[in-house]
């Protein structure tokens, strides 16, 4: 065959062969993208897609069409048994969005959640966009030596779950659009703390304690304005 020339009887790679030809780590990086009920049916893919899935390095507990209301009750049943069959290797994010839940959605919630920093998540988010009422979050601490970012958006937060002395590498915490139940935050590693469209109904101020901190948000606060402490990092 002369040089230049291409073998038109040669089979073309499929875009499926290329990726499965990456290595496995990333691999697992990419299926992170994925709605966690996508990236499970990766495995039927091809042999070496059967286990990929269970080695995520994120986990997106969201539904599969973002047009359509998503109901915590729609993931119950799948998520249980993901919880079992997953691998426990550390995830770097975790991601577990929902439109609407019952009052008997929030055991499995707070079981994700704290699922995810079993293992060592470092990036979590948790958004509840039901317009109706705020989803109770379990009144225990976060322990977690790996937790660096915790988004939080429509949920009720109370006061040992804000206590976040065992989280020594948060430096990240936004809190929108939620129901303020605790008197005080504190935390010694964080650095950047935003407060957006939250409300509460206690009679006293919370108080505000993150000696470390150097950015702060505060918008739209219905309630007692919070009140600032042992802030010395703090830029004007």
């Amino acid at each position: 065959m002369p040089p230049g020339s291409e073998d038109e009887s040669a089979p073309l790679m499929s875009a499926t062969d290329r990726i499965g030809a990456l290595p496995d780590h990333i691999l697992h990086h990419l299926l992170s993208f994925l709605p966690a009920q996508a990236a499970v049916r990766t495995c039927v893919l091809a042999r070496r897609w059967r286990h990929l899935w269970r080695s995520t390095t994120g986990l997106r507990i969201v539904g599969l069409d973002d047009e359509e209301p998503v109901q915590v009750q729609d993931l119950r049943k799948f998520m249980d048994h993901l919880l079992v069959l997953r691998e426990r290797t550390d995830l770097d994010t975790v991601q577990i969005k929902f439109d609407l839940f019952n009052q008997d959605d929030e055991p499995y919630v707070n079981l994700w959640t704290r699922f995810a920093v079993i293992c060592k998540v470092q990036v979590l988010t948790l958004r509840i966009h039901d317009e109706l009422e705020y989803l109770d979050l379990d009144d225990l601490p976060l322990v977690s030596r790996h937790l660096r970012t915790l988004n939080l958006h429509g949920v009720s937060l109370r006061r040992t779950f804000v206590d976040f002395a065992s989280c020594t590498a948060l430096a990240n915490l936004k809190i929108d659009d939620c129901f303020i139940n605790f008197n005080k935050i504190s935390s010694c590693s964080l650095k950047h703390l935003s407060i957006t469209s939250c409300q509460s109904d206690l009679d006293c101020r919370v108080r505000i304690s993150a000696p470390g901190l150097v950015s702060l948000e505060l918008e739209d606060f219905i309630g007692i304005t919070p009140l600032l402490e042992d802030m010395a990092s703090l830029e004007a």
